[in-house]
């Protein structure tokens, strides 16, 4: 006798159901689109193209995105790009022009988007990066000479830490 090897019922109807094929459908055109942008960093993406890669119509992909992110695809890549610009401001050595031009920015939508989105100036974003990474830097050389001093003052001719012990409790009796 030959095993059923059929999906149960309940669960092929499920499979089958319209809004669960729908939801599943929207989704893959949305990684669609997340996996352009990232295989693109800083490439410009339009509505049009947004709407062409998720096989879909300019108005119904726009009200789509919206409805299932909670903003606007305008506002959502503009976020892309802004959060692009936050890496290359905290690691690299790029001026905040060159930053706004490889994100297809100008210097003054660039600076008004940035300031919008994280709430201080590319200037202000990245002179607090720097400080906060000097910060740490003369964290790390304070840590270093502390236990490079503690290391010179426990120093001892060969004696063993008990008897630097011992000879500090001598002395206090």
């Amino acid at each position: 006798m030959e095993k059923d090897r059929s999906i149960p019922p309940g669960t092929r109807s499920s499979l089958v159901d319209p809004a669960f094929a729908k939801t599943i459908n929207y989704y893959s055109r949305l990684r669609k689109i997340i996996l352009y942008m990232c295989e693109r960093d800083s490439a410009p993406l339009s509505l049009g193209q947004a709407a062409q890669i998720a096989c879909m119509e300019k108005t119904g992909f726009s009200r789509f995105f919206k409805r299932v992110t909670g903003i606007g695809f305008r506002a959502f890549v503009q976020q892309w790009r802004i959060g692009l610009a936050v890496d290359f401001l905290r690691t690299g050595d790029n001026t905040i022009t060159d930053v706004a031009t490889m994100l297809d920015f100008t210097l003054a939508t660039f600076e008004r988007t940035f300031k919008r989105i994280m709430g201080q100036t590319p200037s202000d974003y990245r002179r607090l990066c720097r400080q906060a990474e000097s910060g740490l830097n003369r964290t790390a050389e304070n840590r270093n000479d502390t236990v490079e001093r503690l290391q010179r003052e426990f120093q001892h001719d060969g004696r063993v830490d008990s008897d630097i012990w011992l000879d500090s409790t001598d002395h206090e009796s």
